[in-house]
């Protein structure tokens, strides 16, 4: 079963495994993105007023161009648990943005998604 052109293709994987391998080597991961402690709590100071400044006339055009700016998808999805029995999931920047307050946090995702 073991021919001489499963050989090649071996040696020729390893080489590539090798390669790969150096490559990594050489470019270690970047540090993790810090940011400032209260990031968070003053992320929830700013929009914690957004409904009213949704409503305001003078702004609501301009605030919910922005708004839509940042979620590129609101999902409801069943879930017996939440209030009203399902939960909302946005997707998009708003919701990439975030968990970057949570201590644990090393990196921004590049999918996130906030449940309401």
């Amino acid at each position: 079963m073991y021919t001489a052109s499963m050989k090649d293709k071996m040696s020729e994987l390893e080489g590539e495994k090798a390669r790969l391998a150096a490559v990594i080597a050489d470019n270690p991961e970047p540090p993790a993105l810090r940011l400032h402690p209260r990031l968070s709590a003053r992320y929830r100071e700013l929009i914690e007023d957004l409904a009213g400044a949704l409503n305001a006339p003078e702004v609501r055009r301009e605030a919910t161009a922005s708004l839509r700016a940042l979620i590129s998808e609101v999902r409801m999805v069943p879930d017996s648990a939440a209030p009203g029995g399902h939960q909302l999931e946005l997707v998009g920047e708003l919701a990439g943005i975030m968990p970057l307050g949570r201590p644990e946090s090393k990196k921004p995702p590049l999918f996130a998604e906030a449940w309401s």
